[in-house]
């Protein structure tokens, strides 16, 4: 069910395809980013007051999506669209449940 209660379509594997693909570029347009500013994991994990556990789960291809208040922090101290990284993840995020 989604949030308002209605029932959603089964999953496919376009729309899981779909979901992978979305993140992993959210998570290179993180890491891309971190890398073109000159910042290690732990001074991008400061400058976004997050924990560098955090931030290394969020950048990690083995781990689940990062979640929305990780994505505005990071985009946020990478100067990155937050709307568009947002995106992103809810794609990455009704994909990979």
């Amino acid at each position: 069910m989604s949030n308002d209660g209605a029932p959603q379509p089964p999953q496919t594997e376009h729309d899981d395809e779909l979901a992978l693909r979305a993140l992993a570029e959210l998570r290179n347009r993180l890491e891309v980013s971190r890398s073109t500013l000159g910042l290690s994991r732990v001074q991008l994990a400061a400058r976004a007051s997050l924990g560098r556990t955090t931030v290394s789960q969020a950048l990690s291809s083995s781990a689940p999506p990062p979640s929305a208040d990780t994505v505005v922090a990071l985009a946020r101290a990478l100067r990155l669209d937050v709307n568009e990284l947002l995106r992103l993840r809810r794609t990455a995020v009704e994909g990979v449940s």
